[in-house]
């Protein structure tokens, strides 16, 4: 009997694995990120997107997250020339201008009635502080926004069930096609050359705090409407500042009732 395969990851490609060399750079990058692919996963916005049932509003959101992320990424990946991060790039398309195009349709047709709040600035400047501190990462960004854009696929199949938006006149999910994902393969392959090992940390620290940027883009996207805890969780490697964690407010356990005599 053919097994069953796992079901795919919004922020992460299905199709084969990570690398092929099993102690790369990919193999660390998936492993120390996967705390934060589960907390993308655990939104309300992802299991949306699971259930078929992603607004409009929720998806224009979702393309300026991307947008956030891809246009410092884009210019930076350019303008460097450091072999092994040309070679990662090299693998990539920019989809900067497509996002944007996707955006400008999504108003222009009355399908969202604004375009969606912009992600606020200290996040931007954040990201492109990252995307210019170095190839490591700037490395650590191309891994986020590649896997990033696999979950293309996924966020299509809802919004088209939904019906608010006309799927066939954006063009984020024509570049996102099949073609894409076969280019995975190539981008591990270059990842895992990109960098010396010495590098591999500060491109893990670079990848999560993109994750950490994504996940509350798609957090405002689709609101949880359960109460958030705040706490301090050390200071980031790359900027030296301390990072605020967000977590839901654990439910009290239930008290069981005394036994009777």
């Amino acid at each position: 009997m053919t097994p069953s395969r796992p079901p795919q990851r919004l922020h992460e490609p299905s199709n084969g694995p990570a690398s092929a060399t099993p102690e790369g750079l990919m193999v660390r990058l998936r492993r120390e990120t996967r705390a934060d692919h589960d907390r993308i996963e655990a939104l309300p916005f992802s299991r949306a997107v699971a259930r078929g049932e992603l607004p409009a509003d929720a998806f224009a959101t979702y393309l300026d997250s991307l947008l956030a992320l891809r246009t410092p990424l884009e210019a930076a990946a350019a303008m460097c020339d450091h072999p092994g991060v040309q070679r990662v790039w090299g693998t990539m398309a920019a989809h900067a201008g497509v996002l944007i195009a996707d955006l400008r349709t999504l108003r222009r047709g009355g399908v969202v009635s604004k375009l969606p709040p912009r992600i606020p600035l200290a996040l931007r400047s954040d990201i492109e502080a990252t995307a210019h501190s170095g190839e490591a990462g700037l490395v650590g960004l191309l891994y986020v926004a590649a896997g990033s854009w696999h979950g293309v696929r996924l966020v299509e199949r809802a919004v088209r069930r939904m019906g608010e938006v006309r799927v066939d006149e954006l063009r984020s999910f024509a570049v996102a096609g099949p073609a894409y994902a076969d280019s995975w393969r190539a981008f591990a392959q270059a990842v895992d050359g990109a960098l010396p090992p010495s590098d591999h940390g500060l491109a893990v620290a670079a990848a999560r705090r993109a994750f950490g940027h994504m996940t509350r883009a798609l957090a405002a996207a689709t609101p949880d409407p359960r109460p958030k805890l705040t706490q301090l969780r050390g200071t980031d490697a790359i900027t030296g500042r301390f990072e605020r964690e967000e977590f839901d407010e654990p439910t009290a356990p239930e008290t069981p009732a005394p036994s009777r005599p």
